[in-house]
């Protein structure tokens, strides 16, 4: 597995949208919905939806033995600004899943932040969104980590969310709104999206799995997706959170006790995965350069301190990428008022002798 990505956090604000008592949840193969693999039913049809509605407090997650008594929290305690424009100048928004339907009511680079001021309890970037080619026994996807614990031990715990393609997941090589959590290094907890119990859902019609409508055209539109992951002030859970302020559901504390307090680091970045020699692309396939309508990109990347506010990333920070060879990643720096603080990233993939 190769990673590419940088490391820091910060947080970001969401719009409340009530739940009404039901939420989508994915739908299996056989038309039952539970924390099992994803079915492949194509998203473009209304008659044959890749959804069930489902009551919220019979959603996987509270099958997880510490949720039992769990009491679903509906909203943050934190607030914050709302987009007045969907539409931004770093690129237009794609919509995630179905937005017309509802319910009744790897290769890796990376940035690593310093820890001098203390921990941090949030992340938050836009992402630029792409469909790399991949094939059933690989995938790819960009995405933030909030992490807590030693790196590499088995108390390690990590929080993830951004986009993926996964045949692997979903039987499809679509672009998708892809999470994924462990609480012991990737050992014996944690999952993708909602295919064990865990994370907690509230939204009623955004579900992790969902397709995103659009993606980025090289040297054309740029599509983008807003991502948030922020911890909770009041009760410790670390929400989810995605453009326009909309909460989908959040991670309880409860299952992530390395992460009950703060987070010891955040990184951003890509990671692609293969079963053979020859690695998938990342990001839009190309080698990034300055160029943002021809590299794929993080803008806006800002961490969420010790002290509940937003910063934009410092440069106290640490690059990796696994293979040159097949991919890079470079820092901008301030590129000014749209963009924020940027870093590209991307490579055709191919073989990496790793």
């Amino acid at each position: 597995m190769e990673k590419i990505f940088f490391n820091e956090l910060k947080g970001f604000l969401t719009l409340i949208i009530p739940c009404m008592g039901f939420i989508l949840s994915p739908k299996l193969k056989n038309g039952l919905t539970s924390g099992g693999e994803l079915g492949n039913e194509s998203a473009d049809k209304s008659d044959d939806r890749e959804f069930d509605c489902v009551d919220i407090y019979k959603q996987p997650a509270l099958d997880h033995p510490l949720l039992q008594n769990h009491k679903i929290q509906m909203t943050p305690s934190f607030s914050g600004k709302v987009l007045k424009n969907y539409d931004i100048p770093i690129g237009k928004f794609s919509e995630i899943g179905i937005q017309d339907e509802g319910c009744p009511s790897g290769m890796y680079a990376t940035l690593f932040p310093s820890l001098e001021k203390g921990g941090y309890h949030g992340a938050q970037a836009f992402i630029s969104l792409e469909n790399p080619a991949v094939s059933a026994e690989q995938f790819s996807m960009a995405q933030i980590w909030v992490q807590s614990g030693p790196n590499g031990h088995a108390a390690l715990n990590s929080i993830q969310a951004g986009w993926g393609v996964h045949p692997g997941i979903y039987n499809d090589t679509l672009t998708r709104f892809t999470a994924y959590w462990t609480a012991d290094n990737y050992r014996d907890t944690g999952c993708f999206n909602i295919l064990c119990s865990g994370f907690v859902q509230v939204h009623p019609s955004i579900f992790l799995g969902a397709p995103y409508r659009n993606t980025s055209i090289y040297q054309g539109q740029l599509f983008v997706t807003d991502i948030m992951i922020s911890q909770d002030k009041t009760s410790g859970h670390w929400w989810l959170i995605v453009h326009n302020l909309t909460k989908i559901g959040y991670w309880p504390k409860e299952i992530l006790p390395q992460l009950s307090n703060e987070a010891n680091f955040v990184q951003f970045g890509s990671m692609t995965h293969t079963t053979d020699s020859r690695s998938p692309p990342m990001g839009n396939g190309r080698f990034p350069n300055d160029n943002l309508s021809e590299s794929s990109s993080f803008t806006q990347m800002k961490t969420i301190n010790s002290s509940y506010i937003e910063d934009d990333i410092d440069f106290s920070f640490q690059t990796y990428v696994s293979s040159k060879a097949c991919y890079n990643v470079d820092f901008l720096g301030d590129q000014g008022p749209d963009y924020l603080q940027t870093m590209v990233f991307g490579g055709p993939g191919g073989l990496c002798g790793i």
